[in-house]
């Protein structure tokens, strides 16, 4: 890392005057979290947090990375990304709930095996797309959206998991990419 790159400045809770209100309010809301208590908390200009978890129990898994930026939380893991929530409500305070319960929800799924991401790509190796897939029959919705993406030319996908030594790579037949999938 050279000495450029940005770096996020250990946040505790101890400075609420240090990030934006409604980074106070998801801080709030995620700091009891049990799988937030296992990840660090890192406050970024102009005072938004960003929460990292690297680890599941005892086991290491792929990052998953949790901001509060610009008045939503990002959530991001295996090369996909969500920003909540999806609808606002009536209140900053009733939108950071709907919001971090929404986290939540993902992040268990993510690590309960219930929700995996598929990651596409070209064949000069570059990424044409990601989408979410629920459930353990992911066939379907591979194909679905490997059609979906027929005009970026994908030729493989990555079906991921928390854990990198479980990813599946699978080769894209060129069925896939007609419009009915």
């Amino acid at each position: 890392m050279s000495a450029s790159e940005p770096i996020g400045i250990p946040y505790d809770g101890t400075a609420p005057e240090s990030i934006d209100p409604w980074s106070r309010l998801i801080f709030d809301t995620l700091s009891p979290w049990p799988i937030a208590q296992a990840g660090t908390w890192t406050r970024w200009d102009p005072g938004y947090l960003l929460l990292q978890i690297d680890t599941s129990g005892d086991a290491k898994i792929e990052p998953i990375f949790i901001d509060s930026a610009d008045s939503g939380l990002t959530v991001m893991f295996g090369h996909w990304e969500d920003t909540l929530p999806h609808m606002e409500t009536s209140s900053t305070d009733e939108d950071a709930a709907v919001a971090a319960a929404q986290v939540e929800r993902l992040v268990e799924q993510w690590l309960g095996g219930d929700l995996r991401t598929a990651v596409y790509y070209r064949a000069d190796g570059e990424w044409c797309g990601s989408i979410a897939i629920e459930g353990h029959d992911a066939g379907l919705q591979l194909r679905h959206a490997a059609a979906e993406l027929r005009d970026f030319s994908p030729v493989r996908v990555e079906l991921r998991s928390p854990a990198r030594k479980d990813w599946e790579e699978i080769a894209i037949p060129p069925e896939w990419l007609t419009p009915s999938g």
